[in-house]
């Protein structure tokens, strides 16, 4: 009778992992709030911060489940990554409004540069097969989806405080955007090809990075078509 009690209360034990990943967000918090933006510690932050949800989250293996059931669950957790990083970013245009500015606009200057859809593709491409590397995916897949946050915290605190609200608000729906949910889900099935790749199956693996090059393709269109859009 008493291990039967003791079972019923014994608590589980917390997710070590979770509270790694915790921990590597309130570290890009803080250097945020103390250095301003610091690409290696808030990389080395997102990246593990995505590493470990993942690791966390995406039990399963290749066999168990549809690519569908990865993708969309590691879509989450992208989302996820990408606005705590816009929490960041948002952060770094408070406590330093007028260095933001200028890091804002040396990021769209270097945006401005791709003119075609076929460079947004380009540019995006290399982190979308990094992301196809087992164990390392979704790692680099973090980095990227945190920076681009941050990025875009920044941005959505600059246009915020021009007086545009309406497209403040419109701009940090991103990831909600038909390019941005496309974009990341490219990002997504990247990192799910990882886990067959891991698994050495190795024709749906090449399969999966097809798709998520045609996807990643097709939303560097609708990127390059909304961006002259709302221009």
């Amino acid at each position: 009778m008493s291990d039967t009690f003791y079972v019923m209360e014994a608590r589980k034990p917390p997710n070590i992992k979770l509270l790694i990943a915790l921990l590597a967000i309130i570290a890009a918090l803080l250097t945020t709030f103390l250095q301003g933006y610091n690409v290696i510690i808030h990389s080395l932050c997102f990246g593990t911060f995505l590493f470990l949800l993942y690791s966390s989250f995406i039990t399963k293996g290749p066999r168990e489940a549809s690519f569908l059931y990865f993708s969309l669950r590691i879509w989450v957790l992208i989302v996820i990554t990408l606005y705590l990083g816009m929490l960041s970013g948002l952060l770094y245009s408070y406590v330093r409004a007028s260095e933001a500015v200028e890091f804002v606009k040396s990021v769209g200057e270097a945006l401005i540069s791709l003119r075609s859809p076929i460079m947004i593709f380009l540019f995006n491409l290399p982190k979308g097969l990094l992301g196809a590397i087992p164990y390392l995916g979704p790692f680099i897949i973090g980095v990227a989806g945190g920076n681009s946050g941050f990025i875009m915290g920044s941005a959505v605190y600059s246009i915020y405080f021009s007086g545009e609200k309406f497209r403040a608000i419109i701009t940090s729906l991103v990831a909600f955007h038909p390019y941005g949910f496309l974009e990341l889900f490219s990002y997504s099935t990247f990192i799910t090809a990882s886990l067959y790749f891991k698994e050495k199956m190795w024709g749906q693996a090449l399969k999966l990075v097809g798709l998520a090059i045609i996807l990643l393709l097709i939303a560097a269109y609708v990127e390059f078509w909304e961006l002259r859009f709302f221009r």
